[in-house]
């Protein structure tokens, strides 16, 4: 059996665990040693039965573990790749799971770190970075690619060729036209339709998506 221990004591990491249960009823594979967070009241607390039993910067005591990195939400997700980089942990150690209900081709490729939800789909020539998180019922068209530390929400579709920037955030239920590029941190609102490119670090929402405000004032001016 594969050990792993997670980094985060949310809402992913519950889910995540539930994951590797189902991984493990249909052959036994993943072992969890340790549940990780930073948060000093989550210490001694249980997520789905599992102890958090410190945090982050304890994974080094466990040297030969896989790692799954559970960390982000739509408060923090600009700073995962800051989190992860502080611990100083090889991308290789990283475990990719996958729940046995998502379907990917056999032609796209995904980054060490990744967490892909049940009853999404991967499309082909599709490219994942690491450390990308896509909820339950999204939608990958062919030839997408998403960036590092993405987080893609439950029920989004992005149509064919879509570029998805580093550490960005899509919200729930939005939608994404093909040949889109999205920037590096730029946030897509719950349930928007997005028509036109969105320039890195913005937020944007509605039917269609408009720029609701800057919020990463280093960002370039262009897409990246």
């Amino acid at each position: 059996m594969i050990d792993l221990v997670i980094l985060g004591a949310g809402g992913t990491a519950a889910d995540v665990l539930d994951f590797i249960d189902e991984i493990n009823r249909r052959r036994l594979t993943y072992r969890c040693v340790a549940l990780l967070d930073d948060d000093p009241n989550k210490h001694d607390t249980h997520v789905s039965g599992m102890r958090v039993v410190g945090p982050l910067s304890r994974v080094r005591e466990w040297p030969h573990a896989r790692v799954v990195d559970t960390l982000g939400s739509p408060a923090s997700f600009r700073r995962r790749p800051e989190r992860i980089g502080a611990l100083v942990i090889d991308h290789d150690r990283f475990e990719t799971i996958v729940h046995p209900d998502a379907y990917l081709s056999p032609r796209c490729e995904i980054g060490p770190g990744s967490l892909v939800y049940p009853q999404v789909t991967i499309c082909a020539n599709v490219k994942l970075g690491t450390h990308v998180i896509i909820l339950a019922h999204s939608v990958i068209n062919h030839d997408c690619s998403i960036g590092d530390y993405a987080i893609v929400a439950s029920g989004v579709c992005l149509a064919g060729r879509v570029s998805i920037g580093r550490a960005c955030y899509v919200g729930m239920a939005s939608a994404v036209i093909q040949d889109t590029i999205v920037g590096d941190q730029a946030l897509i609102g719950l349930g928007s339709v997005v028509i036109h490119d969105v320039l890195s670090g913005c937020v944007v929402a509605g039917n269609p998506a408009r720029p609701l405000r800057p919020t990463n004032t280093s960002a370039a001016e262009r897409p990246v």
